[in-house]
This record gives structure tokens, sequence and C-alpha cells, in this order.
């Protein structure tokens, strides 16, 4: 069972032409969470904003959507924020009560995660 596209295939396969492989890149973010954290969140923010921008055009077209699996990896992965920005915006997936709360699950473990990291450095 695949969660991404071929087109999401070419991005991994463009990014290593280019030298970069996935191992660099969680390397890096990685390396410095005070960096590759925001930088994570940023990048699938902006990506799960602009899915529910497309998908919101496509079902008023009923062209083709955006699966909800990717919509909720987007957001699981560090993307709530712009999941949430885009659910208000686009008024795209508010009356699904299930959705919402995927959203907000993915909001708490990373804000959850945040502050068991900063309690861990400080305590520990």
């Amino acid at each position: 069972m695949h969660l991404f596209s071929d087109s999401d295939s070419i991005v991994v396969m463009l990014a290593q032409t280019q030298g970069l492989s996935l191992d660099s890149i969680i390397s890096f973010l990685t390396a410095n969470p005070f960096l590759g954290y925001p930088i994570l969140v940023a990048g699938a923010s902006v990506a799960a904003f602009l899915m529910y921008g497309w998908d919101k055009r496509q079902s008023k077209s009923e062209g083709w959507r955006v699966p909800e699996k990717r919509l909720h990896v987007l957001a699981f992965i560090g993307g709530w924020p712009g999941a949430m920005l885009g659910q208000s915006y686009f008024r795209h997936k508010t009356q699904k009560s299930e959705f919402k709360i995927m959203t907000w699950l993915a909001a708490a473990l990373h804000v959850g995660l945040v502050v068991w990291y900063l309690y861990s450095k400080i305590i520990g």
C-alpha cells in the first residue's frame, strides 16, 4: 500500500539527483532540532495548506481529489498548522468531525513532543 503517488516519487528522485538522500535530509533535520523541527513543520504546513486548497478546488469541479490519508499523513509529520489553516481558510473538511479530530490529535501529538523534548533538556 502506497501513501504517495508517482509524482511524489519524482520529487524524491529530483532530490536524489541533487545529492540529497532521505537519510541526509533526516540527518540534517535531527542534527539540530531547534532548526530542523521548525523547517519540517513549515514545509509540511505549506504542503498541507496547498493540498487543502487543491482538494477544495477539485471537489467543486469534480476532479481528482487528494486522498484523506495523505492529508492526515501531512498533519502527523508536522503539517498540522497548515492543515488547520487550510481547513479554516478554504472551509474544507470542516463538517467531518472524525477528520477534524485526527487533525487535533496530530497537533496534540506535536505539542506533546515539543513539551517533552524541552522538559527533558531542561531537567535532564
